[in-house]
């Protein structure tokens, strides 16, 4: 595999915009926002799903932070890490589309208000959908880049029943797994409707758009080129079917996945064991 060095953009700094450090010990939290059971037709699947997301995080790195944010708590054994939490949304499920987007822009800003009470030095916070995959450089790539908001560009499209993947460019116009930002205590929000502070102006909007939001507000954004994402596809129970009720229907031809996933690269790079593949995403098929 080849060296996972990011490539980032380069660009001026900002006037007036305060400078941040990053050290090798700073904090990552990962926040998944989890969508209500009634959006899904088989919960099993969620739990599975979500059991390998956070396997992939849990475990690799110290000063690591899983937050998941959900109306019902899935019966997974990962949650009852030290380095998970799970935050139990008091707002009403939501029923439309709509609804369901702005859902998922709430629970990201309950796990921010959480982190807040306590947050005495910048962190960096990644976005992460509860059926992706992260690759095990990606805290520590994290932490070697400047402080400042960005995105993961490109990755792996992976189809875990088909046991397939293969690379893609511009990972981050198709998979929400793709943004980050180091931030302080100040940037985030007090409480679940704050959409003014620094971290709802990055994270709420679509995720492709974060550059443009981060120079409307001064910052310099990053662009990391290195496969750090895994963008699972070909599985009917994703956070995109609970929230707008359409089929998300990613086939391997659009993708021209042809490589084999063996299982010790998955192993190794995701953390998956191949027991847990015995039960895989349920396909949807590739007509």
């Amino acid at each position: 595999m080849r060296s996972l060095r990011p490539r980032v953009e380069k660009s001026r700094v900002p006037r007036n915009v305060p400078v941040l450090r990053i050290r090798r010990e700073t904090p990552v939290f990962f926040i998944i926002p989890l969508g209500a059971k009634a959006g899904y037709g088989d919960w099993s699947v969620v739990e599975s799903n979500l059991s390998r997301t956070l396997a992939s995080v849990v475990g690799r790195e110290e000063g690591v932070h899983v937050f998941v944010v959900g109306h019902d708590r899935p019966a997974v054994d990962l949650l009852l890490d030290s380095q998970v939490t799970f935050i139990h949304a008091p707002t009403r499920v939501p029923k439309s589309a709509s609804e369901k987007i702005a859902d998922k822009h709430v629970k990201r800003r309950l796990a921010a208000v959480k982190i807040r009470e306590t947050l005495s030095e910048p962190a960096i916070f990644f976005c992460l959908d509860a059926d992706d995959l992260v690759h095990h450089k990606l805290v520590s790539t994290l932490r070697r880049l400047r402080a400042g908001p960005g995105v993961i560009q490109s990755g792996w499209v992976l189809d875990l029943a088909a046991m397939l993947y293969s690379r893609r460019k511009n990972l981050n116009k198709v998979c929400g797994s793709t943004t980050f930002a180091t931030l302080r205590s100040a940037d985030l929000p007090l409480d679940l409707n704050d959409t003014t502070a620094l971290y709802s102006w990055l994270f709420e909007g679509p995720h492709a758009g974060l550059k443009t939001r981060a120079v409307e507000r001064g910052l310099r954004p990053l662009e990391v080129r290195k496969p750090l994402v895994a963008y699972v596809v070909n599985h009917t129970e994703s956070l995109w079917n609970s929230q707008t009720g359409r089929l998300r229907t990613h086939t391997t031809k659009p993708y021209s996945i042809r490589r084999e996933a063996t299982a010790e690269e998955l192993r190794v790079n995701f953390g998956l064991d191949v027991a847990d593949l015995s039960n895989p995403p349920s396909c949807v098929g590739s007509g």
